[in-house]
């Protein structure tokens, strides 16, 4: 992908972030609740209109899954080799606690895996995207500042600030019996990236995701040398299902790639999360 195309979808992320701020800062959020009875704001709808006009400016005739828009039948999209997946506000939760860990995700798939992808946080004007076999970079192009590695037995689990069953407390307990655990908590898609960067070792997801929700961290995951895996530790999650609900999976960083300690996290997974 050309460079100059990079800062423009830069940029279009940055000015739905400016809506999304604008709608944030006045108080005045106009919630409504989906059937899923999840939350849903104006700003969510502010930002998914200004980055779907933007997108088909930009990439003309490739289509757009959008978690604020009717998704197109299987039997459609089943077939496209390209597509676009978006959250137009990941973190709606966050959003209205105020606690500014909302983010923008935004994946270019190529026969329903990532390509290129970008998180773009607006409170705090953040950014980060990465294209497929390039590595993870900041907005502007400048090489993401990563973590030093980890160091012995202590691990950094990073989790949800609002999604966390029973059962993962329970696992957090079987790790806490090999491992000096520290448990971060962080709203939406920026979780990912704490992982990508190699802030966080681990982030496990039981239930309650959708590909929007993962396929622009799943690449930069990848990208930084980490790993994405399904509930057997063996396959990578898959995009364009048809239903588009995730399931649960696993998110590595660099670090941790060793086959003792992928047989550790298996033989503790949860069922049922």
């Amino acid at each position: 992908m050309e460079e100059r195309v990079i800062r423009e979808v830069e940029k279009l992320l940055q000015q739905a972030g400016e809506g999304i701020l604008g709608v944030y800062h006045s108080g005045r959020f106009n919630i409504f609740q989906k059937t899923d009875m999840s939350p849903v704001t104006e700003a969510d709808h502010l930002s998914s209109k200004t980055i779907n006009h933007g997108l088909n400016i930009l990439f003309p005739g490739i289509p757009v899954i959008d978690e604020e828009n009717p998704i197109p039948a299987y039997s459609e999209r089943m077939d496209w080799s390209h597509y676009f997946l978006l959250d137009p506000l990941d973190g709606t939760r966050e959003f209205l606690k105020r606690n500014g860990e909302f983010c923008i995700n935004l994946a270019l798939m190529e026969h329903n895996r990532p390509v290129a992808s970008w998180i773009y946080q607006p409170a705090g004007s953040r950014g980060w995207y990465c294209i497929k076999g390039s590595g993870l970079r900041e907005f502007g192009g400048r090489v993401a500042e990563m973590a030093n590695r980890e160091n012995g037995k202590r691990l950094r689990l990073i989790t949800s600030r609002s999604h966390t069953p029973a059962k993962g407390y329970a696992f957090f307990d079987e790790i806490s019996k090999r491992y000096d655990l520290e448990i971060i908590r962080l709203g939406s898609a920026l979780k990912q990236v704490e992982v990508a960067l190699g802030f966080s070792g681990l982030y496990v997801r039981g239930s309650g995701c959708s590909e929007w929700d993962t396929a622009a961290g799943h690449l930069m995951v990848e990208e930084a040398g980490g790993a994405v895996l399904q509930w057997d530790m063996d396959s990578t999650l898959f995009y364009n299902k048809p239903g588009l609900k995730n399931p649960p999976f696993v998110m590595m960083s660099e670090y941790w790639q060793t086959v003792e300690f992928k047989e550790f996290i298996k033989s503790v997974l949860p069922r049922g999360m």
